[in-house]
């Protein structure tokens, strides 16, 4: 049973109209599309990674004494995620950075 703080009958409630609710969503906003484009970010080589490099073939891999970086590329075709490539931060570079500058 609902009380309100009127102290008001339940047979006398009635529910707020949905056009004065504070909370309501704006519809217009919600149904934008978001084009979705591919990028590419910087990250170290983390212990147990098992990515391989897309230009070169050869497996991302983790090296305690040296800090290496990887390249991490989301890839998005027709605004839809498609897949994900990973690249040594040398090789990206040397196939002209196809997803741009990683951030």
């Amino acid at each position: 049973m609902f009380t309100c703080r009127s102290r008001r009958l339940a047979a006398d409630f009635r529910p707020p109209s949905p056009h004065n609710c504070l909370g309501r969503a704006d519809m217009k906003k919600m149904a934008t599309k978001s084009q979705f484009t591919s990028r590419a970010v910087l990250r170290p080589v983390e212990a147990g990674n098992a990515a391989v490099c897309v230009t070169c073939g050869a497996p991302v891999k983790f090296a305690a004494k040296v800090k290496s970086f990887q390249v991490i590329a989301n890839v998005y075709i027709d605004g839809t995620w498609d897949r994900v490539e990973h690249y040594h931060s040398d090789c990206y570079e040397q196939s002209g950075r196809p997803y741009g500058t990683a951030a």
